[in-house]
C-alpha cells in the first residue's frame, strides 16, 4: 500500500505544474486577458518555433543517438495509431471539418504540451541533463511531429 501511495503522490507531483499552467491559461482566456488573436499567435510560436527549436537543441547534442532503441519507438507508434483510430471512431458522427480538428487536437495536445513536461519531470528536472527517458521521448516526438502536424 505504501508503494501505491508513493506512486500516486509522484504522479500528482509530476502532473501538478502541467495542470496549473493549463488552468492559468484557461483562466486568462476566460477573463479576456488573452484574446483569440493572441492565442493563435502564441500557438503558432510554440508549435512552429519553440518546440522545433527545443527538439533541435536536444537532438543536435549528439548524445541522443545512444538512447535510440527501436522497441519503445515502435510501441509509441503503435499507441499513436491506436489513439488515432479511437479518436476517429469516437468522432464518426461529427461534421468532417469538426472531426478533423477533434482528432488532430487529441493527438497534438497530449504529446507535446502534456507528455513532454511529464517525461521531463519523471526523468529529472532538467531536460538537457541527458536522461535516457527524455532522449527517447524526444526522438519519438521528432519522428511523429512531421506526420501529425502536416
Amino acid at each position: 500500500m505504501q508503494e501505491f501511495l508513493y506512486r500516486v503522490g509522484r504522479l500528482v507531483v509530476v502532473l501538478a505544474p502541467v495542470l496549473a499552467l493549463l488552468a492559468l491559461g484557461y483562466g486568462l482566456g476566460r477573463s479576456g486577458v488573452i484574446d483569440a488573436a493572441l492565442r493563435r499567435g502564441l500557438g503558432r510560436l510554440v508549435f512552429l518555433v519553440l518546440l522545433p527549436a527545443l527538439l533541435l537543441r536536444k537532438l543536435g547534442g549528439g548524445d541522443s543517438a545512444l538512447a535510440f532503441d527501436p522497441r519503445p519507438m515502435l510501441a509509441g507508434w503503435a499507441l499513436l495509431l491506436v489513439g488515432f483510430a479511437a479518436l476517429y471512431l469516437a468522432t464518426v458522427r461529427m461534421r468532417p471539418e469538426r472531426r478533423g480538428s477533434a482528432v488532430s487536437a487529441g493527438l497534438r495536445f497530449n504529446g507535446a504540451l502534456v507528455g513532454l513536461p511529464v517525461v521531463v519531470q519523471l526523468g529529472g528536472s532538467d531536460l538537457f541533463a541527458g536522461t535516457a527517458l527524455a532522449d527517447r521521448y524526444l526522438l519519438f516526438m521528432a519522428t511523429q511531429i512531421p506526420v501529425i502536424h502536416v
